[in-house]
């Protein structure tokens, strides 16, 4: 293992600026090795295996995108994430229904995964999504309704949401202004509507994602709040929360009315920034500040650590729930064939007896089968077994 220090950034909700935070982050060793193909495709050509369920974490500090399963706690990574030879960080993700998994990167490029075959190929990077020098961040992404990708950027230049063209790359602002001051999370809605989650207005805002109006659902949030979303219904979305001096707690909000209140707070939330709902309804957090996973139980609120240290390091930001299998699990087929043996009802009455062979000392087994009657025939119908079987007729003691 080898550590490697650089600057990160994340913004602070009470400046309005981006607040530059330094930590250590830890990449495995041996680093993997980035190759070049062609027209920006890169990767291990390593296969990927997503289950529904599985937990999908953006490791800034680890520099990976790193796979959870939600019952052992297990975890492995996903992707490589190399800029100039250096690793670098991951800050959101999304895994679409066909299989692509789409990752934001630190470095302001979004990159797309084909999860069976492990193949990389950049979508766009930089542009309107921003420089070192123009200082922007790079939060959140998430798909519309009609598969084109949706960034924040926060900071100069543009401060707003960047959509992108899947195919293309091309880029173009759909919405700045307005309620829009510090864009960070980013979600789809049920009825195909953007949320943002702003922290520099402490608001979630409705954002179309054709003509990219606004609306602002609710205002008034915790201090460095909300960072990433998860949305539950109509009705209830959970929001995070950065900076641990105002307090470690989750929010819950009511988008129809725009009321608030604390979800839960405390106990091993530590910066508790991305939040999903995993397939049975439970809240799942991801905890900054201390490198970790964490399960709440949205009736009793109870939390239990899934996962820690590992490949999440010390800086985890957005996280998500797969709802689909990669490869995808075939139907489980059952396929059954039966042999119909009939026999004249006049000759006599019989049992039916099977054997798997017709050596000397073969045992004759009479076989437990319905007997229906056919016109002037007996027949029965039994199902085969796979192996060789001989059959015969008894007559009855």
């Amino acid at each position: 293992m080898f550590k490697k220090k650089e600057t990160r950034k994340q913004p602070n909700a009470e400046a309005g600026r981006v607040r530059k935070k330094s930590w250590r982050s830890i990449v495995p060793s041996p680093p993997v090795i980035l190759v070049l193909i062609t027209s920006c495709i890169f990767g291990n050509g390593r296969a990927y295996t997503i289950k529904p369920g599985d937990i999908l974490v953006a490791s800034d500090g680890g520099s990976a995108v790193v796979k959870i399963d939600p019952k052992t706690g297990a975890q492995s990574t996903i992707g490589t994430f190399i800029e100039n030879g250096v690793p670098h960080g991951v800050h959101d993700l999304e895994l679409s229904s066909d299989g692509t998994l789409y990752v934001l990167e630190h470095v302001r490029r979004v990159t797309k995964i084909n999860v069976l075959t492990g193949e990389q190929k950049e979508v766009t990077h930089l542009g309107l999504l921003g420089t070192d020098e123009q200082d922007t961040f790079t939060a959140g992404l998430t798909l519309g309704p009609s598969g084109d990708i949706f960034v924040t950027v926060y900071t100069a230049p543009y401060t707003g949401v960047i959509r992108v063209d899947p195919v293309t790359g091309q880029q173009k602002l759909l919405a700045s202004g307005g309620f829009i001051r510090g864009p960070l999370g980013i979600a789809l809605t049920p009825n195909g509507k953007l949320v943002v989650a702003d922290v520099a207005s402490a608001s979630l805002v409705e954002v179309d994602p054709i003509d990219g109006s606004q609306r602002l659902l609710a205002s008034g949030l915790a201090g460095s709040s909300p960072w990433y979303l998860a949305i539950a219904s109509e009705s209830l979305i959970y929001a995070g929360k950065n900076t641990p001096a105002t307090g470690d707690l989750i929010q819950q909000i009511n988008p129809l009315t725009g009321a608030h209140s604390t979800f839960v707070s405390g106990g091993n939330l530590a910066e508790p920034v991305g939040l999903a709902i995993d397939l049975n309804g439970q809240l799942i957090s991801s905890q900054a500040s201390a490198g970790k996973i964490v399960r709440i139980d949205p009736v009793t609120k109870a939390q239990s650590v899934i996962a820690s240290g590992g490949f999440l390091m010390n800086v985890v930001l957005a996280v998500r729930v797969a709802q689909i299998s990669i490869p995808s699990e075939p139907p489980e087929l059952t396929i059954t064939r039966s042999v119909t043996i009939s026999w004249p009802i006049a000759q006599g009455n019989f049992a039916l007896q099977s054997s798997p062979t017709l050596q000397n000392g073969g045992t004759w087994t009479n076989l437990n089968v319905a007997l229906v009657t056919q016109g002037t025939n007996i027949a029965a119908s039994v199902q085969e077994t796979g192996g060789q079987q001989f059959f015969r007729l008894a007559p009855k003691q």
